[in-house]
């Protein structure tokens, strides 16, 4: 019930988990046909029930297979809607993670094309110039993406890591600070945060966050 959309109001309106409690109606009605079939033609009735379970159960084969990976589940979502902003953009966040950046980044554009408010694209865009070593680039996109989406503790702290290869330490103190007042446990932010002023020579204070973020992120 939480994710059907009949409780609450979410951004998906069309998906297969919507079609599960209707299902149970579809296969109570198709149990009584059966059982009130089966006295007069009980062989026609077990032939076609027998058909219907192998036909459901190739085709549940088949759509596991979309399942097996992220690229996969991607694929077979593009496929099946090739101009669903969030399709694109799941896919385009897929092929950065593989490597191939200017074929996600067309992805991202393209969502965008469709929706400019879609969710994470100009975050993964920025990701993707940022792990490309493209700052500018990826500093444009991550400052977009906080001005247009929700702030986002990453967001902040790859701003924050941009400012201080730059040597722009007061800011990146400030975008570092920014993440935590988002998410207070968001260990990287502690550990660059914390580095960052020991070199500054406050020494306490980064003392403290270097703590903080061994207690988050012990690994």
């Amino acid at each position: 019930l939480p994710v059907s959309n009949l409780l609450l109001r979410i951004e998906v309106i069309g998906a297969e988990r919507f079609l599960y409690l209707p299902s149970l109606g579809f296969c109570l009605l198709a149990g009584l046909a059966f059982a009130r079939g089966w006295g007069n033609s009980a062989p026609a009735v077990a032939a076609c029930a027998v058909f219907v379970l192998l036909w459901w159960t190739v085709r549940t084969g088949a759509r596991n297979a979309s399942w097996k990976s992220e690229n996969a589940f991607w694929s077979a979502m593009l496929a099946s809607a090739p101009r669903s902003p969030l399709a694109l953009t799941g896919m385009g966040r897929v092929l950065s993670q593989e490597g191939r950046h200017q074929q996600g980044r067309a992805l991202h554009l393209s969502a965008l094309a469709i929706n400019p408010a879609q969710p994470n694209a100009r975050y993964n865009l920025g990701k993707s110039f940022f792990e490309e070593g493209d700052l500018d680039s990826a500093r444009k996109w991550f400052t977009e993406s906080l001005e247009r989406d929700r702030p986002h503790a990453d967001t902040l702290a790859f701003l924050g890591v941009i400012a201080e290869s730059e040597r722009d330490y007061p800011t990146a103190v400030g975008r570092y600070r920014g993440a935590l007042a988002v998410d207070p446990r968001h260990g990287t932010s502690h550990r660059n945060l914390g580095l960052l002023l020991v070199r500054l020579g406050k020494i306490e204070s980064g003392k403290r966050h270097l703590e903080l973020y061994v207690g988050f992120a012990p690994e």
